[in-house]
């Protein structure tokens, strides 16, 4: 086989080095993490720092490749020839390796299809789900695709496209949603990305698979990165190279004591099917999200995926000696995570199936004498409309709730971070006077969530601005609708909440604003305090009492506790996976995030049976 006209004689062997976790290894996971740090990025001082510090990342996991490529290459009896066309053969593999993968493929291509600063197999997938709409869950609204968020991914690949890319983004995108069998290989690909990173890093030794953890795009940005690897780090590296092919076509004797490690040549397979991973997924973004045209994606697929593929095959040979530990690594870690999806997903159709209408609820007052108690009722549930059953579960058994009830559905959305003044989405349910709302926070996947009682204040405080803009509807009336989601409104900051003790020390401080305060002496006085604006009606001061008035009495959070099981008449994988599988790792998983700080005198759990 020659490369570059130098006569090479154990190609694979060179293939396998080049995959292993030295040096491919690195090159397939430091470009593409990432979190955001935007706010300090504009001066060339920063980025030069950045560049900087970046070297200790990019450069500390490449550093160690030099070390033994080229001796374990040459660690068998290959006969050297005068000319050395075997060793400049081996100099010219890497070189194009290192010019054709890290810096074309991923600093100068993959760099630029980051999340908004996220990288990564799901930054990746995220894109994709944004603009062909395939979400983990089908609890996607109208309202959220305007976030603002939603509208900085087509700068990723820049302005321009190319001629019959948005026909062709069209086209790919219709094709994807109409598909289910699609979504499920585009969330599979997405999931063996994630576990073969997974599976390479149980294996990795801790100092390194830490220094890939220090290369994200969230610790620096992509100026500093491409600075860092193009200036220093790539010429180091071919310097590096071509000394070390210099020595040897001088010096032929090379001993031969030095062995491969297994943690240097056992992951390089983990690797290597990441790198390919990421290459399908940037074909698809490069359609979907940049808008360029079909043929590019595909010249981009068949280029990047050939050259991997070859490493793949080549790296195929260390199966048998122990690389199928991170492989099977990663597939108990992909059963893991799809057997959760998957549960996760049919309870989710149980609700949107068995969610009752607001009728119903409306006609059980008479029957059963359902009485309105004071304080403020939060239900949790993960519909974004209707009322779930776990409520209709609740209230045939106990017919009387709060007087103001809340449906708060927390959720996900595939962006990294949501402006807090787009995170509450609310609405009302039923007529004005019932005092049933829906109110919906959106957090990003690098989103914290908040403590639960900022979470409360924020969410009463959310209600009383819809309350107080007006934007409930004409006359009262409903603006909850099952296909008419997107009239909810999305409620920036407007009203402040002050909570006031009994203690006299505690003095409320002086207010310009309109305030309304409580008529009610409880333990802890509540005020809205309001922007100044004109008058309001009577009606709207009304609601706004009431919930003051609802929110000194105290907040009861009513949590589902449900228990999944698979429909009878179920096949034996469907059963297995749902009543053990599903039902194992719910029971030995950590709770929502939002139910961690919940306390437990303000809690009522609902049980209910899900056959799904």
């Amino acid at each position: 086989m020659d490369i570059d006209g130098g006569g090479f004689s154990n190609p694979v062997k060179v293939t396998s080095l080049l995959c292993s976790h030295g040096f491919l290894g690195s090159l397939a996971l430091w470009p593409h993490r990432g979190g955001a740090l935007l706010s300090q990025r504009n001066s060339w001082r920063t980025v030069l720092s950045l560049a900087y510090q970046s070297l200790g990342v990019v450069y500390g996991d490449l550093s160690t490749s030099p070390l033994y490529v080229y001796k374990s290459t040459f660690a068998e009896d290959i006969q050297h020839s005068e000319t050395n066309e075997e060793i400049y053969g081996v100099l010219s593999f890497v070189f194009w390796t290192l010019t054709l993968v890290p810096l074309l493929k991923y600093v100068f291509i993959v760099l630029r299809a980051d999340d908004d600063g996220e990288g990564g197999t799901f930054a990746l997938y995220s894109l994709l789900c944004r603009h062909a709409r395939v979400g983990f869950l089908p609890n996607g609204q109208l309202a959220d695709e305007e976030i603002s968020a939603y509208k900085k991914t087509d700068r990723c690949g820049g302005a321009g496209s190319l001629s019959g890319g948005v026909g062709a983004a069209s086209r790919v995108r219709v094709m994807l949603e109409r598909h289910r069998v699609l979504q499920k290989m585009l969330l599979i690909l997405a999931l063996i990305g994630t576990c073969m990173v997974i599976g390479d890093g149980v294996l990795t030794p801790a100092i390194s698979g830490s220094e890939a953890m220090y290369a994200d795009l969230g610790h620096f940005s992509q100026l500093s990165i491409k600075i860092a690897f193009t200036s220093v780090v790539y010429p180091s590296l071919i310097l590096a190279y071509m000394g070390q092919a210099a020595y040897l076509s001088k010096h032929h004797v090379i001993e031969n004591e030095y062995r491969i490690g297994f943690y240097v040549s056992v992951p390089g397979l983990a690797v290597i099917t990441v790198m390919l991973v990421t290459t399908c997924l940037m074909s698809l973004v490069i359609v979907l999200c940049w808008h360029k045209s079909i043929f590019l994606a595909v010249c981009f697929i068949l280029f990047f995926g050939t050259i991997e593929a070859l490493y793949f095959s080549a790296s195929l040979i260390k199966f048998m000696e122990g690389a199928w530990v991170p492989i099977a690594f990663s597939c108990i870690f992909m059963i893991i995570m799809y057997v959760w999806h998957y549960g996760t997903l049919k309870k989710y159709e149980f609700d949107v199936q068995n969610k009752v209408s607001i009728e119903w609820l409306l006609g059980l007052g008479p029957s059963l004498g359902i009485v309105r108690v004071r304080g403020i009722g939060l239900i949790h549930t993960e519909l974004v409309s209707g009322i779930p059953s776990i409520f209709s579960h609740f209230i045939t058994n106990l017919p009387a709730f709060h007087q103001v009830l809340i449906f708060l559905c927390i959720k996900s959305i595939p962006v990294p971070h949501v402006h807090p003044e787009e995170r509450f989405l609310v609405g009302r349910i039923g007529p004005k006077e019932y005092r049933l709302y829906r109110c919906i926070v959106r957090y990003g996947y690098r989103d914290v969530h908040k403590d639960d009682l900022e979470l409360e204040r924020d969410i009463v405080c959310s209600i009383a601005e819809f309350i107080r803009s007006g934007t409930s509807g004409p006359n009262g009336a409903a603006v909850e609708s099952e296909k008419d989601d997107e009239r909810m409104t999305v409620v920036g900051a407007g009203i402040r909440l002050c909570e006031v003790g009994d203690n006299p020390g505690e003095v409320a401080g002086p207010s310009s604003s309109t305030e309304i305060q409580s008529p009610i002496r409880a333990r802890k006085k509540v005020r809205f305090v309001l922007p100044t604006s004109p008058r309001m009606n009577a009606s709207t001061r009304e609601e706004l009492q009431e919930l003051m008035e609802a929110r000194e009495a105290g907040m009861a959070f009513i949590l589902g506790h449900s228990y999944v099981r698979a429909k009878s008449g179920s096949g034996f994988v469907r059963r297995f996976a749902i009543n053990y599988g599903y039902d194992f790792l719910r029971r030995n998983s950590r709770g929502p995030a939002y139910a961690v700080n919940i306390p437990y005198a303000s809690t009522l759990e609902v049980g209910m049976i899900y056959y799904v």
